[in-house]
């Protein structure tokens, strides 16, 4: 259990922190870099220089990322079908169809 506390804990810090740099500017088209090398930079932190500490910190970049990715496209389609239920349906007339 400890384990996996502690190969998944750095996942959202990885998300927070590469959202708080997006917030201050980086394009977008660069934050999936970031994310990869924050995610880097925090495994070696954690579990100091080795490839496998490379490798664990690629995964939690590109984990990261996918998380963002993923409740980005969530929250997007929860406000679209909020946005179609509160619009109007279409309208009825009561006069027949024209010949």
């Amino acid at each position: 259990m400890n384990e996996i506390v502690e190969l998944a804990l750095p996942i959202p810090i990885v998300v927070g922190l590469t959202q708080l740099v997006k917030d201050l500017g980086v394009p977008r088209k660069w934050v999936p870099v970031l994310s990869l090398a924050i995610g880097v930079a925090a495994a070696l932190a954690l579990s100091g220089l080795s490839v496998a500490s490379v490798v664990q910190g690629i995964v939690y970049g590109l984990s990261a990322s996918g998380l963002y990715s993923s409740s980005k496209a969530v929250v997007q389609e929860i406000s679209k079908e909020k946005s179609a239920e509160s619009a109007p349906g279409p309208t009825t007339t009561d006069q027949p169809p024209q010949p």
